[in-house]
């Protein structure tokens, strides 16, 4: 089982980088119809693209479930992606809770 750091809100925006190659290993090990499939689905090009298909980078954006369920994929179909999707993951902060302020 994968775990996320305590604390964190589903909200949180998380941003995986991977590479054109690194990206289709995942995308092919998706169901049709799977949630993972549909995160998949929305990135965009990094600025930092390169010349080649092995260079150019491919960035999601997602909340905390969405990276954990993307872990949670590569873990299982391609477990040498797990370390660089779990740093993407402990990079960004859990979401702070909003206070909630008096009116006067």
């Amino acid at each position: 089982m994968v775990k996320l750091p305590a604390g964190g809100s589903g909200f949180a925006l998380i941003i995986i980088e991977l590479s054109i190659l690194e990206y289709d290993q995942l995308r092919k090990n998706c169901q049709l119809a799977s949630p993972e499939l549909h995160t998949l689905a929305h990135f965009t090009f990094a600025t930092r693209d390169g010349p080649t298909e092995n260079e150019r980078r491919i960035r999601i954006s997602c909340d905390r479930n969405q990276a954990a369920a993307l872990l949670e994929l590569a873990s299982c179909n391609c477990p040498e992606l797990t370390p660089h999707i779990q740093r993407c993951i402990d990079q960004h902060p859990a979401a702070v809770p909003l206070v909630s302020v008096p009116r006067r």
